[in-house]
Parts: C-alpha cells; structure tokens; sequence
C-alpha cells in the first residue's frame, strides 16, 4: 500500500482512529495485499485511507435496518478516482468487539 495519505476532509476530528491504530490498518493492509495495487477502476496505484472507522449495516428479512448488527470496516479511497476498497476491521484485528446503538457491547457479525 505504500504510505497512504490520511484523508483530512472527513468530519468529527476526534473520531478518527488513533494514530497507532492507523499504523495498525496500514501494515495489515501491507502485509495482505499482495496483488496488484492497481484502482480496478482508473489504473493509478495511489490509495488513501479515511482515519474514520465505518459500518455496514445489515438489513433484516422485513427489510429494515438492524441497527445493532452491523460490520465494522475500514475504508481506502482511490486517490485518482474515489474508488473504495472495504476491509472487516473485527477480521484485521483493529476492532474485535462493537457497541450496539444502545452503548451496549457485542459481538459483530464475523463474514
């Protein structure tokens, strides 16, 4: 992955994952990516990573949002053109237990 720039346009400064966690994602992502690192998309090699921990949410058979399950994830962004890769962070080690939207702790789905 190189040294990816962390995005500094994201909001809520305070929310961004500690520096040694970033160091974390950064050489898990070294380490794992062994492919090429060409963007599927444009071709550039120049990736990013966003210093903000996102989540995919699931959705429940009557199709509503499950706010309580969801998967953790980390985001690189194409520098080029935006393209976005996802990585579980609970599978990368970077987040091994969540907190559900009532503050309480669980497990996270792990696929």
């Amino acid at each position: 992955m190189g040294e990816p720039r962390t995005n500094q346009e994201s909001p809520g400064a305070d929310d961004k994952l500690a520096p040694e966690l970033q160091d974390k994602v950064k050489e898990w992502i070294d380490g794992h990516w062994t492919g090429s690192r060409k963007c599927p998309i444009c071709g550039t090699s120049n990736w990013n990573l966003n210093p903000y921990l996102a989540s995919i949410l699931t959705v429940t058979p009557e199709r509503t949002l499950n706010f309580g399950r969801h998967y953790p994830t980390i985001v690189v962004l194409c520098d080029n053109c935006s393209f976005v890769r996802l990585f579980n962070s609970k599978k990368m080690g970077i987040l091994p237990i969540s907190t559900d939207c009532n503050g309480e702790e669980g497990e996270t789905e792990d696929e």
